[in-house]
């Protein structure tokens, strides 16, 4: 008896875990949004979504790409790996990493990213 409890709770923890990493994954959107927002500086309802980083009033960088992937992930607890990076944005290098990435792709990327971490 005392098997099939065990492996009855492991089973609950673990479909537990699953929900959580899809309720994660729910906020990629909501999370790359407060991330683009703070390290840009601009307020959430003046972000353009499909305008390239390097094309926001203020206008980011490639480096203020990469702290909000970074912070997209310390919060989401997932890893977007820099090959799925470079593979999206055409590019091995993180140079005009902001003029080739919009919000909206860098949703895309982590989403993707979150998923292949279920």
């Amino acid at each position: 008896m005392l098997c099939k409890s065990s492996v009855f709770l492991s089973a609950l923890f673990m479909s537990g875990i699953a929900q959580a990493d899809t309720n994660q994954c729910a906020k990629v959107d909501d999370v790359v949004i407060n991330a683009a927002s703070n390290i840009l500086n601009i307020e959430k309802d003046n972000l353009k979504i499909a305008v390239p980083f390097s094309q926001q009033v203020p206008p980011g960088d490639d480096l203020d790409v990469i702290e909000i992937i970074m912070m997209a992930e310390n919060e989401l607890d997932v890893e977007v790996p820099n090959q799925v990076l470079e593979q999206e944005v055409k590019s091995s290098s993180h140079e005009g990493l902001a003029a080739r990435v919009t919000i909206e792709k860098l949703q895309g990327i982590v989403k993707a990213a979150c998923e292949g971490a279920k």
